[in-house]
């Protein structure tokens, strides 16, 4: 009767320390890119508001990675901005740089394209101007099927 009521000790204390293990467990932190011989972190992208981890960075577009669906998207050189007049209007508010290609869409609406540096170094200041909304254009690339066995 001793050993039975040992192994249940042992098997209630075994299962009282378990939601406590749980608790210790840790975040990984995403495994890193191996370039140049040197191992270096994982990088990410918050665009709309959304975390992405970034695949490839080309001047005019990103290759990125949904984390909530794990599915890749690119991220193209369009900065869409709304509640601007006429692009001369903008113009005249910013110091947009000729290299940046501004046509209206529709009215009010405006698309902003050029290199995401230069993009992302001017949507701080779009972002400060009172009424104006940026969104970055996304595309998801369709899923790979697979292979069939």
């Amino acid at each position: 009767m001793n050993i039975v009521s040992k192994r249940y000790r042992s098997m209630i204390w075994c299962l009282c320390l378990l939601p406590t293990a749980g608790c210790q467990a840790r975040d990984l932190k995403p495994v890193g890119v191996v370039k140049g011989g040197a191992l270096q972190p994982a990088a990410f992208a918050y665009i709309n508001g959304s975390k992405y981890r970034l695949l490839q960075r080309h001047p005019y577009y990103w290759l990125l990675t949904d984390l909530q669906n794990s599915q890749q998207l690119h991220l193209t050189n369009q900065l869409v901005v709304s509640g601007v007049k006429s692009a001369d209007e903008l113009r005249k508010r910013l110091k947009i740089k000729p290299a940046l290609s501004v046509k209206p869409i529709t009215e009010g609406v405006l698309s902003i394209s050029g290199t995401i540096a230069d993009l992302m170094q001017i949507e701080p200041q779009l972002k400060q101007l009172v009424g104006v909304q940026t969104e970055w254009q996304l595309y998801y690339l369709p899923l790979k099927p697979r292979p069939e066995r």
